[in-house]
């Protein structure tokens, strides 16, 4: 490594925390060859130049945060700076979004320092939450949020009153108090700051459907109709506010190294009546819950299922198409099987695009911005279909 990084914040912190993971215990977590590890350790610290990068699945795995700060802590140690390392933001609009300010804290310079915003957790699964009223756009909590449930609980116990704004009659959408539709993004036209902070214009390819309403129209029409001034009355002035007050430009000559330990964290711990390590994730052909709807990515992809080891599937009566009851601690969900040696055994992987699986009633929030393991039972479903 890089000996002038040794006096740098977290330093001595990091070199404490890898005492335990060598590369036969390291190894060991993946299920990959020692040598292996060895091999690219010396080939990436003997390198004249590196770029490490990280594909989205690095928000959709079972580490989260922890595997962007690992990454972070190799690349300054190697002594390479931050554009060593490149991340890809999970959607074309995040890092826009961001830069404008929609986060939980935005810090000094931001907005006044007495006015803080609440997290997901904070606004969802916090039982003393004091969110009264919700304001939905683009998103279906209802079947996309871990430990749906209790997000429907959330909502029909919490809160008094709930918009959602959104481009179809979603599941959340049916429990709201008001619907506002909004158009799609091929019906309307603005701007996209992708991951590099580049501002990409978004061309409008057809007229909008039915009622629907680009979303900036519907702010400023929901102003209007409470008697304020935005001060913005076309998409142009929108786009002229957004370029004054945000700056796009990421700087990465004037930063300050600065380690911070990551552990490797395994999720709920499998015990007899939860045996089993289930893992949700995204499949080629589908992206989020919306993709289902479509009638050609239906005829590859159609339906939930559970991908579980032979043996796993012996020990739990189980056979290739076999619908079945996976068990939580949250909840239940009924899938079917399908028996194969691409999962190890005591693990299984469940797409979580198909929202009439309600597989994230499985689920469990994370405060790392991770897809956490969980643990659970599998068993023959035969009474729940009437067999």
């Amino acid at each position: 490594y890089d000996k002038g990084r040794e006096g740098a914040p977290g330093f001595d912190a990091l070199k404490e925390a890898l005492k335990e993971y060598g590369p036969d215990k390291a190894a060991a977590i993946p299920g990959v060859d020692a040598d292996a590890i060895r091999s690219v350790a010396r080939a990436f610290a003997g390198a004249s130049s590196r770029l490490l990068c990280l594909t989205i699945n690095d928000s959709e795995n079972s580490k989260g945060l922890n595997t962007a700060l690992a990454a972070a802590d190799l690349v300054a140690l190697s002594g390479s700076g931050p554009e060593a390392l490149q991340m890809p933001a999970e959607y074309a609009n995040t890092i826009g979004m961001f830069e404008a300010g929609v986060r939980p804290d935005f810090g000094p310079g931001h907005r006044p320092a007495d006015v803080k915003g609440l997290d997901l957790a904070g606004m969802v699964y916090d039982e003393a939450t004091p969110i009264r009223a919700l304001y939905v756009m683009g998103e279906n909590p209802v079947i996309s949020f871990p430990d749906s449930r209790r997000v429907e609980q959330f909502i029909g116990n919490k809160l008094e009153f709930l918009v959602v704004q959104d481009i179809m009659m979603s599941e959340t959408a049916a429990l709201a108090d008001v619907v506002l539709p909004a158009a799609s993004w091929s019906e309307k036209e603005g701007t996209l700051v992708g991951s590099a902070g580049i501002p990409q214009k978004a061309i409008k390819c057809i007229p909008e459907t039915g009622s629907s309403v680009p979303d900036w129209k519907i702010f400023r029409n929901l102003a209007r109709a409470m008697q304020k001034d935005m001060g913005m009355g076309d998409l142009a002035q929108v786009q002229e506010e957004i370029q004054k007050s945000i700056d796009f430009k990421f700087a990465t000559s004037d930063y300050k190294v600065q380690f911070v330990p990551a552990a490797q964290e395994g999720g709920e711990v499998p015990d007899d009546e939860y045996p089993l390590r289930m893992v949700t994730g995204i499949l080629m052909q589908h992206s989020g819950s919306l993709t289902t709807i479509s009638k050609s990515l239906g005829s590859v992809v159609s339906d939930a299922y559970i991908q579980i080891n032979p043996a796993d599937a012996e020990r739990c009566g189980v056979a290739d198409e076999h619908y079945v009851s996976v068990r939580s601690r949250r909840g239940e969900a009924f899938l079917k099987a399908r028996v194969t040696d691409e999962v190890p055994e005591g693990m299984l992987f469940v797409p979580a695009h198909f929202p009439h699986a309600r597989v994230n009633s499985l689920t469990f929030p994370s405060a790392n911005g991770d897809s956490p393991v969980v643990a659970v039972t599998v068993a023959l479903a035969t009474s729940a279909f009437g067999e």
